[in-house]
C-alpha cells in the first residue's frame, strides 16, 4: 500500500461476504458509518466481489429488489475513497470454484481446519496485514486464536470491532 506523505496510514480491513451484504442491503448500518468515516482501508479482491455478487443474486428475489439495483449499489459503494479494489482475476461464474480448488487453498484449509471458501479471505488478511471482520462464529471466530498464533491475523466480529472504534 502506497502511503501519501503527511497522511496517516489507514488500517486495512478485510470483510467477509456477509458483512459486504449487510453494507449493501441495510439502510441503517453502524459498520458502514464507522469504516467509511474512520481511518480504514477496506480491501476487496476479485474472489470477494464475485462471492458477494453471487449472494446478491440469490437475495434479490427474496428481498424483492431487482438484481441490477443491488449490483449498481454494490459497484457505487466500491468507489468510496476508503475501498481498495484488488481485482487480479477476471470475474467469471467459475472463479470461486477455481480459487477454492487451488492446491495452496486446500493445504491452508486443511492445516487450519477451515472451509476452503474462507481461505481466500485469510490469505488477503495476511497479504495486507489487515484485520478480518466476520460473523462466522462456527468456523472463523471459533478458530481465531489458532489463526492469530500461526499467521498473526486478527479476526473480530462486527460487534467487537464496533466496540473498539467507539
Amino acid at each position: 500500500m502506497v502511503e501519501e506523505p503527511g497522511k496517516e496510514r489507514r488500517q486495512p480491513l478485510i470483510l467477509d461476504c456477509n458483512l459486504w451484504i449487510e453494507l449493501i442491503t441495510k439502510k441503517e448500518c453502524h459498520l458502514r458509518e464507522k469504516i467509511l468515516t474512520g481511518n480504514y482501508s477496506i480491501i476487496i479482491t476479485s474472489y470477494m466481489a464475485v462471492e458477494t455478487l453471487r449472494v446478491l443474486k440469490r437475495l434479490s428475489s427474496k428481498m424483492n429488489i431487482s438484481l441490477s439495483k443491488l449490483e449498481t449499489h454494490f459497484w457505487e459503494f466500491l468507489f468510496h475513497d476508503n475501498i481498495t479494489m484488488n481485482f487480479k482475476q477476471v470475474f467469471t461464474e467459475s472463479l470461486i470454484n477455481e480459487i477454492k480448488d487451488l492446491p495452496e487453498i486446500k493445504i491452508i484449509a486443511s492445516l487450519l481446519d477451515l472451509e476452503r471458501k474462507d481461505v481466500p479471505y485469510i490469505v488477503a488478511a495476511f497479504q495486507y496485514n489487515a484485520i478480518f471482520l466476520t460473523e462466522d462464529v462456527r468456523s472463523l471466530l471459533e478458530k481465531r486464536n489458532l489463526i492469530k498464533q500461526k499467521l498473526n491475523i486478527e479476526i473480530l466480529s462486527m460487534d467487537e470491532f464496533l466496540k473498539r472504534v467507539k
